[in-house]
């Protein structure tokens, strides 16, 4: 220390507080004095980290816990918005700790937690530590549990902990649908007690869901379409969908089929028939024709004309369980939702990447196109001129620039994927039933879909507790109680 009074460099005088720190710390024993240096230490030299962590040790060692909060909180409010945020994190989850475990003050260590979780959410032992603190004063905190247990099911949707506290939350609150959905799920993942089996079975409907009300565009756009759709990308397919239809879609002849071999479906003997007309007035889709096709071996599919048409192969008049149907139709029925649609009728990412690019050049002259597409983009953009009508190609604008402004990586096979799981979304919503919506996903063949057949189920599983999925049960008129 007296080196120390000979030097004025603020640099130089931290390490020498640090190393008198340090020798009272460890080779002394005196830690009331050491965490006096480090202090020093730390206010000619802020960024000395070693400083801290020393500091930090030597009050732990003293039990020094009120100074020990001070400590901590300066540090976070000298760090700053700007900091990394996993080393802010770091510090509120000591904080947290700190206020949880020696001060017992437990709401101010729940703030600690919290503030962490905004700069980490993706932190999977904090949320179970928050799920813990929440779970232990459900009325308080009833709609963070509830939250904390959703951002969970997010990072394991097989989570049976978190089905299982939604389960009593709800019940708690006397919430009969919402319970009845976490039931529904431990059912299916075979973890329900005996009490929720029965809750289950007692509410579970023999047919698909008896809505009475129709799916709104807003109950589409925030409680069925999956996250991983671009919706500025729906957007654009949905403008330019009557000129893709105009140029991809073949005649009806060329399928073998007339316009007097349309069938009535609200009318039909075909169940599947008439499912596919109430699950057309449930979702505010409007039915297309639809045809039978005993030749074909398959079940239900598009009829690639103009206008497209649906239809029913071998496998579809074969009839089946009122809720498969369901599924299927719903399922089916989703790919004809705004901008869907070029999902079925262009199969291919390259095929997609064409039309997009050429969408994009209707904005943007100058966009480079790679020159394998070029010529496919021309036609497109002749397409584009034909088919679409001035409003259109306004609209087209406008949605492109929003784009473009968003600098999107355009990942045309994350969009396929979230379409893949909307329809599964749909087909669940109207079959009312998880088990055979899981039952349905299994039976799928593994390349019907633009994700995997495992990432179909945590998908569904993860979506049948959630927020979305239970505002929606009650939106249509399905949730129990309503």
């Amino acid at each position: 220390m007296r080196i120390a009074e000979l030097v004025d460099d603020a640099a130089q005088l931290s390490k020498y507080y640090h190393t008198a720190a340090a020798i009272c710390h460890y080779e002394l024993n005196r830690l009331e004095e050491a965490a006096d240096y480090y202090e020093q230490a730390l206010e000619h030299d802020p960024d000395m980290l070693k400083s801290f962590d020393g500091l930090v040790n030597a009050l732990n060692g003293q039990s020094d816990w009120d100074r020990l909060e001070e400590i901590y909180r300066a540090r976070l409010e000298r760090m700053g918005d700007d900091a990394d945020p996993k080393a802010r994190a770091h510090l509120w989850d000591q904080l947290g700790e700190l206020l949880l475990h020696r001060l017992e003050r437990t709401g101010d260590a729940t703030e600690a937690f919290e503030e962490a979780q905004k700069l980490d959410p993706g932190d999977r032992q904090r949320a179970e530590q928050l799920a813990t603190v929440y779970s232990a004063e459900p009325k308080r905190y009833f709609a963070k549990a509830v939250a904390v247990h959703g951002d969970l099911l997010e990072l394991n949707p097989y989570r049976i902990e978190s089905y299982q506290a939604l389960r009593k939350l709800y019940t708690e609150a006397k919430k009969p649908d919402e319970s009845w959905c976490a039931c529904q799920a431990l059912a299916v993942l075979k973890n329900a007690e005996p009490d929720e089996e029965s809750f289950f079975k007692k509410h579970r409907t023999r047919e698909p869901a008896a809505a009475t009300d129709p799916f709104t565009a807003e109950l589409w756009a925030h409680n069925i379409v999956h996250p991983m759709q671009d919706g500025l990308l729906s957007d654009i397919f949905s403008e330019i969908t009557p000129a893709v239809i105009a140029t991809g879609s073949k005649e009806l002849a060329s399928f073998g089929l007339s316009a007097s071999d349309k069938r009535d479906a609200e009318k039909d003997e075909a169940d599947l028939a008439r499912t596919l007309h109430y699950a057309s007035g449930v979702m505010g889709i409007q039915l297309p024709d639809v045809y039978y096709q005993p030749k074909e071996p398959g079940g239900l599919s598009f009829i690639f004309a103009n206008p497209p048409a649906i239809g029913l192969g071998k496998g579809a008049l074969a009839g089946g369980p009122s809720k498969a149907l369901a599924f299927v139709a719903g399922r089916h029925l989703s790919y004809l939702h705004a901008g869907h649609y070029l999902r079925m009728l262009v199969p291919t990412g390259s095929g997609l990447r064409a039309w997009l690019l050429a969408a994009i050049k209707t904005a943007v002259g100058q966009f480079p196109i790679p020159q394998s597409l070029a010529s496919s983009v021309e036609q497109h953009l002749s397409a584009f001129e034909e088919h679409l009508t001035g409003p259109q190609r306004e609209r087209l604008g406008s949605h492109v620039q929003k784009l473009l402004a968003a600098a999107p990586e355009l990942d045309l096979k994350r969009w396929v994927g979230g379409v893949d799981l909307t329809a599964d979304r749909a087909g669940f919503i109207l079959s009312n039933d998880l088990e055979i919506a899981t039952a349905m996903i299994k039976a799928s063949p593994e390349e019907s879909a633009g994700v995997s057949q495992k990432e179909r189920l945590k998908e569904l599983h993860t979506y049948s507790v959630s927020g979305a999925y239970l505002t929606l049960r009650r939106k249509i008129g399905i949730a129990i109680g309503e």
